[in-house]
């Protein structure tokens, strides 16, 4: 079951690019080739050399993932050594991923014709949508999130949690099987992601969760994002973390594009409460179906105060932790 509301909305763009080589001054790009039996054979500088395989191939444009130079916008593309065309690169994501599947679905469903071909091409087409949910793909992308929050993130957070360290886990009034996502990006009003930063620093519950899709720009620009993050967790909005030590508000900031997905979350703010959630593995996304089950949700769209969100839920759901965390609201966090 799954029940949406909405007090209003504001549109978002934020796209994730989750790239070890992007971080250290190239990125992964993607580009067209003359079909999918062609492989990149090696980059130099701005030319890309393919070889064609011995395999007869449907002759359509395919796509190749390489990886250039942050400098590099446009790539010279040779086949089996005779120039074939100049072509823009564009920028690789794991939001890319299942554009670039139903892409190919879509051409391949567009062809009426009784192909030889066709059967290898829908199965090249499904392999990929498999390692794309499998736990090894998942892994890598939860992995590589949480390598770039330690090392970015931590060095600057690490230590400014008054009391107690930043992985600690907090018993809260919520249970472990319970979420509350709230969904935020850089296009919100900085002052209105502070105030709910601040309320949920002081409910103490690890269960309520903040959750980006991706990092600003892409990986190649990840310094918006950490300043965005750092000017939302302040609790002094004045305090410098890039020159002095600051206090920061406690809470769980999450880099996944997949929970957006799993909750079709199109729109900033938004809230989600998950009555009972059950995960498999908590190195992996909440938001890979295969990790995580929900049975139902709910969804509210809309900036407003986040004691008045607990409340709206709470006359839909009538649930025992929600009215917990009500209560400390009215208690002063007590």
């Amino acid at each position: 079951m799954r029940k949406t509301f909405v007090i209003f909305s504001i549109t978002c763009c934020i796209f994730l690019s989750l790239s070890l080589s992007a971080y250290a001054g190239t990125r992964k790009a993607v580009i067209d080739t003359p079909n999918p039996c062609t492989k990149v054979e090696k980059i130099e500088g701005k030319s890309v050399y393919l070889k064609s395989h011995s395999e007869s191939c449907i002759q359509v444009i395919g796509k190749e993932v390489i990886e250039v130079d942050n400098s590099i916008k446009n790539v010279s593309v040779y086949l089996d050594g005779t120039y074939w065309n100049e072509q823009e690169v564009k920028d690789f994501s794991i939001e890319s991923i299942p554009e670039l599947k139903r892409s190919s679905e879509g051409y391949l469903e567009s062809i009426k014709t009784d192909n030889v071909h066709m059967d290898k091409m829908k199965k090249l087409a499904g392999e990929s949508t498999k390692y794309y949910h499998s736990d090894e793909y998942q892994k890598k992308i939860k992995a590589e999130t949480e390598r770039i929050k330690g090392e970015v993130f931590g060095t600057k957070l690490e230590g400014y949690y008054p009391g107690r360290k930043q992985e600690e886990k907090v018993p809260g009034k919520l249970s472990s099987s319970e979420r509350i996502y709230i969904f935020v990006s850089s296009s919100m009003p900085l002052e209105t992601l502070r105030a709910y930063v601040g309320d949920v620093s002081g409910l103490k519950d690890d269960s309520i969760v903040f959750v980006m899709r991706g990092f600003i720009g892409g990986m190649k620009f990840i310094r918006p994002t950490i300043d965005f993050i750092a000017k939302a967790l302040v609790t002094d909005k004045h305090c410098d973390l890039g020159k002095q030590k600051c206090e920061v508000y406690n809470v769980n900031f999450e880099i996944d594009p997949l929970l957006f997905r799993k909750y079709g979350i199109t729109r900033v703010p938004a809230f989600v409460y998950v009555p009972h959630i059950e995960v498999e593995d908590s190195e992996r996304s909440e938001g890979s179906a295969e990790n995580a089950r929900v049975s139902d949700f709910f969804t509210l769209y809309g900036d407003a105060f986040f004691e008045y969100i607990l409340e709206t839920f709470q006359k839909e759901i009538e649930s025992a932790s929600i009215g917990n965390l009500i209560n400390a609201f009215k208690k002063g966090f007590d």
